[in-house]
C-alpha cells in the first residue's frame, strides 16, 4: 500500500474510504482516539489534527485507554526487579 506509515499517507487513505462509505463524514466526525504516538497527534502534522482541521465541527481527542494502560504496564515491568523475571519451579 504505502512504503511509510506518514500521517499525510493514513491521513490520504481514511479520507478516500470515509469519502466512499459516506460523503458526509466530515459533518458527522465527534471524536478521534489514538495511541498517542507523534505520528497520530503530532500538532502540525499528524492524523487527528489533519482529521481535525477537515471537519465541519469540534472533535474530541481521545487518547486510547489501553495504550495508557499498555505504557503504565511495561514501566511497571521494566522497574521490577530491574527487568529481570524470577522462575519459580
Amino acid at each position: 500500500m504505502f512504503d511509510r506509515h506518514t500521517a499525510d499517507n493514513i491521513f490520504n487513505m481514511l479520507v478516500k474510504f470515509f469519502d466512499a462509505l459516506y460523503s458526509k463524514w466530515r459533518a458527522k466526525l465527534i471524536d478521534m482516539s489514538s495511541d498517542g504516538k507523534n505520528t497520530m497527534t503530532g500538532r502540525h502534522t499528524g492524523l487527528v489534527t489533519h482529521m481535525i482541521a477537515c471537519t465541519e465541527n469540534p472533535v474530541l481527542r481521545i487518547w486510547c485507554a489501553l495504550h495508557q494502560m499498555d505504557l503504565v504496564i511495561t514501566s511497571a515491568t521494566e522497574e521490577l526487579a530491574s527487568g529481570e523475571w524470577i522462575m519459580f519451579a
